[in-house]
């Protein structure tokens, strides 16, 4: 399945990104970065343009996938610097477990402003799990392996890509911890 699945997966990216040349679709630049990084690191992948979301949980509405494969990336503070923490989009960042797992004392979410300002490339709620992108380190939630696939955000609320998710832990080198837990509404229910 896989020896199939690659090569279509590669050439469906080049050829939407063609496409969208030929077409002089608007194309944002973070999107043509994130799918060079891709190929030039030989990663299969498939973008997936879609309505416009606000949320990885809609984003996995709007592609009918489940929110144990959409990746939510959130962005944190701790000593001054910033991570990206990386869940499935139906859970929520526990932050003292992230803390712990970073070893530092206290860890707390970015701000809209300091969003804006570290991915000004990106619309907000649209982050890639790329840290080698920004100079971020990366912190995935254990929970992301369960699914050989996973989709992202790739900078904007209407493309997400979709990729193998061993192929992501190998290029990208995560810390890999337990930090993500079920909201507390979710559970009175």
């Amino acid at each position: 399945m896989s020896m199939r699945l690659i090569p279509k997966m590669k050439w469906t990216g080049l050829k939407q990104w063609f496409r969208h040349l030929i077409t002089k679709e608007r194309y944002p630049a973070i999107l043509l970065e994130i799918e060079a990084l891709l190929r030039e690191n030989e990663i299969p992948y498939r973008v997936l343009q879609h309505p416009e979301t606000s949320s990885a949980a809609e984003l996995a509405e709007t592609l009918h996938v489940s929110g144990k494969r959409v990746a939510k990336v959130v962005i944190v503070r701790a000593k001054g610097c910033y991570a990206m923490a990386v869940l499935p989009s139906h859970l929520q960042v526990n932050l003292p477990r992230l803390a712990r797992l970073m070893k530092v004392k206290d860890v707390s979410l970015a701000s809209e402003a300091e969003l804006k300002t570290l991915f000004p490339d990106c619309e907000v709620g649209a982050i890639p799990p790329f840290g080698k992108l920004y100079k971020l380190p990366v912190y995935v939630d254990i929970s992301m392996r369960l699914d050989p696939l996973f989709v992202f955000a790739a900078g904007t609320r209407r493309d997400a890509i979709e990729i193998f998710y061993r192929d992501f832990e190998e290029w990208v080198k995560p810390k890999v911890g337990i930090f993500a837990a079920v909201p507390i509404a979710q559970l009175a229910v």
